[in-house]
Parts: C-alpha cells; structure tokens; sequence
C-alpha cells in the first residue's frame, strides 16, 4: 500500500512527520538520509521501510493508518487558531546557533518570534525552590539584563527561571521560554501570566508539535536549546544535582559563557552555584558583571542614596554584611550587638538603601 502523501512540500513532511508519535529525531534523521527527502516517506509503502529496518511496527501502523493531506491540514489549523508558526531548520528564520549543537532541533514551533542574530541572549536559570535570596537576585538581574539591552531565556519553570524572566518582562525587556511541551500548552499552569505576555516581547519556543503533554524526560532534551541560543549561561541557585547542571554542561560542550551567584557554603540552594565557582565559572550578583563580558558598560544599579552618612553602629553593622544571605544571629556575633540593637540597625540600613532583609531572618548588602 502506497500511502497518499505525494506532491507533499518538504516543509509540510517535516511538519507531519514530527508530529507522528512513534517517530522520533534520530528515526526521522535516518529516514531522509536513506530516502533523499522527507516527502519521500509518505510516497514509500511503509510495510518496505519496516523491512529495510528504517521504522519500527508501531511506526508502520501509524503511517499506515494515516492520511496525510488530511492530518497535515489538522495540525496546521490547530496551529493557526494557537498562534504558533513552524520553522525547519534550513528556513531563513531558524537560529544559526542550533545549526551547531549536538542533536539539533529538526524544526521549531513558535507563539511569538524567535531571537534575532544579533540580540544578546543571556540564561537565566536556577532551582524551582528557590529561596528569598535567589528571587531578589533572579528578578533583579532580569531587570537589569533587560535594561542594558540583553534579552533573558529560560525553561519557563518555576523559582528562579520564572522570577528571572519577570523581572525582565517588568522592566520592559524581551524573553523566550523554551518549553518542554508544546506551545500551546502552559506549563507550570502557575506561570499563565508570563506564558501570556512573553509572546508580546519576544517567543514561546518548542520542538515538540502542539498537543505535547509535558513528559519528563523533555525537559533534559529542552536544556540544549535554551543553552544553544545564549551566550551565556547565569545560574542563580542550583543544588549541587540539578536541572541547571545539564543547561551548564550543555552549554560548556557548546563553548558558552558560565556565570553564577555565589551562596552561602551551609545553603543546599547554593551548593551547585558554588561548585560551579570553584570549577572556574565567574562569580556575578549584579547583571553588569555580566554585560561588561560583553563590552556592554552600564550604570551601577542604585538601591538608595549613592552618599549617605553611616554612625558607628551602621558601619559596624554594614561591615559584617556581605552579598549572601547572613542570619541575624550570626551577624550579631561578629558585632556583639544584642539582637534588640541589631534590629534598630538593620532597619536603618535597610532605610538608607544598604541592607536588604530577604526573609527567614536573613540579610544581605547592597
């Protein structure tokens, strides 16, 4: 049986035949490298690319069953009335920076647009449980990125990918999340707001066909985009096995930029970011740190008064901060201070823009 798919564009084979279950990248890669093209599946009897060993069973039955004009014009109105578009990877648009990664996307879909060549794309990413240090820093350097002209990438998870690319969107700036599902579907459904307004400033990006539930082993395999499209990777916290470790080791094969946020040496949040320290990644809690690596100079943010007079007590108090989060306690054995004194302090550090409290008891300098 010859299934009815000739006079398929290649664009629409693809397109069908990503969307196909039972075929994955490498299937589909050895398809086209056998048979010369990806229309030329759909005109080849399925039953001769099972004997040849090209396909699988399940995958001649899928292609048995299916009629191609048929399919191909239900995926592409599900697609339209989801506003998301196909790219392939030989297409103008598709970025040439995931021409060269290991296992490449065989094509795109996109709710929004894709990042410009020239943009300066920058990932921001960390643990899903995040603590108050992490979120301030994650939405601040977000912002911040935004504000000197970078652009801010993530997986869309939650914690720190998601306050990352709020603080970026806050402050007027582009983002693209690449999902590990399809594009038409939010996931985590905690992050609807950002997976609306994302497509107004830049994409909501996926290799999987629309309709993709959100499997596990997605999210490893989405890393290498989100890694392949920066320039840099920023990792904000991360236990020491995390998610983040596969976007960093992804990113090293690629020859990516590492930053990291150093955290405290007791903090389980911190653990990878620290490790990633001391295997040589450069240590950022401010997103200049990280424009400057690119040529990219930018005024220091101002939390407060760029001149203000400090007592003996707020210099004491000041000195003993630093840019990771210390506990109340701790801080008053290094002054002396009673707790009640040190709290007067800290509050009028905090009013004068030089400590910030980031919860739990703990607090850091700015």
């Amino acid at each position: 049986m010859i299934i009815g798919g000739r006079g398929l564009e290649e664009r629409d084979a693809l397109l069908l035949l990503i969307s196909l279950s039972a075929i994955g990248r490498k299937g589909i890669r050895k398809l086209i490298k056998t048979i010369g093209s990806v229309s030329g599946v759909f005109d080849t009897d399925p039953v001769e690319l099972f004997k040849k060993g090209l396909i699988t069973d399940n995958a001649r039955k899928e292609l048995s069953a299916i009629e191609p004009l048929k399919a191909l014009d239900n995926i592409k109105e599900q697609m339209h009335g989801d506003s998301i578009y196909f790219v392939m990877q030989y297409d103008e648009l598709f970025p040439a920076s995931l021409l060269h990664i290991d296992d490449p996307p065989l094509g795109l879909f996109i709710k929004g647009r894709l990042p410009s060549e020239k943009e300066l794309l920058i990932a921001v990413i960390g643990s899903r449980k995040c603590s108050g240090y992490g979120r301030i820093f994650a939405e601040e350097i977000g912002s911040d990125l935004a504000g000197g002209g970078a652009s801010v990438i993530s997986g869309m998870a939650l914690g720190i990918d998601a306050f990352a690319l709020k603080g970026a969107l806050d402050a007027g700036g582009t983002c693209y999340a690449v999902l590990g599902a399809g594009a038409d579907i939010c996931y985590p459904e905690e992050n609807y707001d950002l997976y609306e307004r994302i497509p107004e400033k830049g994409g909501i990006i996926s290799e999987y066909p629309p309709k993709t539930p959100p499997l596990s082993w997605h999210f490893p395999e989405r890393n290498r985009i989100i890694s392949g499209l920066s320039r840099g990777i920023a990792v904000i916290e991360a236990s020491e096995k995390s998610g983040s470790s596969i976007t960093v080791e992804r990113g090293l094969e690629q020859g990516k930029d590492i930053f990291a946020l150093p955290g405290r040496a007791d903090s389980v949040n911190s653990m990878g970011t620290n490790k990633l320290l001391q295997q040589g990644a450069k240590a950022v809690w401010k997103a200049s740190h990280i424009l400057e690596e690119y040529g990219i100079i930018t005024e220091i943010r101002n939390n407060g008064p760029q001149k203000c007079h400090l007592d003996k007590l707020e210099k004491l108090v000041y000195s003993s901060l630093c840019c990771t989060p210390m506990k109340v306690d701790d801080i008053a054995d290094i002054t002396g201070l009673s707790l009640k004194s040190l709290y007067q302090v800290l509050v009028r550090l905090q009013i004068k823009g030089k400590a910030m409290d980031v919860g739990a008891q703990q607090y850091i300098i700015l």
